[in-house]
């Protein structure tokens, strides 16, 4: 048994060793701290939306219908119509939504500014909650 042991412990400390030894540089010794086109090349599309109205600004291609609870007039009626006929190509499409009363029309306008358009990305079911 001590003999197992004995190997064990040297085969270990072979295995450190060469580790140490032949070990590749990682990759992040190609982002150099003096070279910024690197970082910038490296930024995702989710980083992109954060100087954008992202997040301040429901997204009618992509929003679910308790979304728009933060608006009076809006929910459930108006969301449930807002989200059926998306995708939209600009914000003020939501008003040519056919049976849209002359009533609704003037509260999807008063909201147009807490609106925005985005490419359609949802990939849930087809119904979004």
């Amino acid at each position: 048994m001590q003999v197992g042991t004995r190997l064990l412990m040297f085969l270990s400390a072979v295995f450190v060793i060469l580790g140490i030894i032949l070990s590749q540089p990682t990759l992040a010794d190609g982002l150099k701290v003096d070279n910024f086109s690197n970082l910038i090349a490296l930024q995702n599309s989710a980083e992109d939306k954060l100087g954008t109205d992202f997040g301040r600004k429901i997204n009618l291609n992509n929003a679910s219908r308790r979304e728009f609870k933060q608006y009076p007039g809006l929910y459930p009626t108006l969301a449930v119509w807002i989200v059926k006929n998306s995708p939209y190509k600009k914000v003020e499409d939501v008003l040519k939504i056919s049976g849209l009363t002359d009533g609704q029309v003037e509260v999807l306008r008063s909201n147009l500014d807490h609106f925005t358009v985005e490419e359609h990305n949802f990939s849930g079911l087809e119904e979004r909650p």
